[in-house]
């Protein structure tokens, strides 16, 4: 459970698993398996090289758009004062430009990932989703008990 929830929750954090150069952990074990044992485990093989391809893709593309909004923040900081409200705004669009790009590649592994979960992963998937929302609640966050 440790495991799936580190992978669920981290897949844009971590750095790409070499899953291309090694076998992973379960088709070693299908070498040994029995017959219905090994398919299951084949099962979950190509569920993880599928997790690990989503992950990726949207960490590339999460660190591009983490590039580009820092440049704009340079950009930002490197206009010449007094500052052009026309340059500041448009610095500012293409920056709420990003952000929303970057939540929208968020999104869209998470939904990639759940793409790739069995049923009961699913369900595991959804509770970790609700008690981040939980943790998130302005309740916890002011302090108030």
């Amino acid at each position: 459970m440790r495991r799936l929830a580190l992978l669920l929750t981290g897949f844009v954090l971590l750095a790409p698993a070499a899953s291309a150069q090694r076998p992973l952990p379960c088709e070693a074990l299908a070498l040994v398996a029995l017959p219905d044992q090994a398919e299951t485990l084949g099962l979950a093989a190509n569920q993880a090289r599928a997790v690990d391809s989503l992950h990726t893709e949207h960490l590339r593309r999460a660190h591009e758009l983490f590039g580009e909004i820092g440049a704009l923040i340079e950009a930002l900081h490197e206009l010449e004062r007094p500052f052009g409200s026309d340059e500041v705004f448009a610095l500012l669009v293409d920056l709420a430009h990003h952000e929303a790009e970057l939540h929208e590649v968020f999104r869209e592994g998470a939904e990639a990932v759940q793409g790739v979960l069995l049923p009961d992963q699913r369900e595991r998937w959804d509770a970790l989703v609700q008690h981040a929302a939980s943790m998130e609640s302005p309740g916890l966050c002011s302090g108030a008990r």
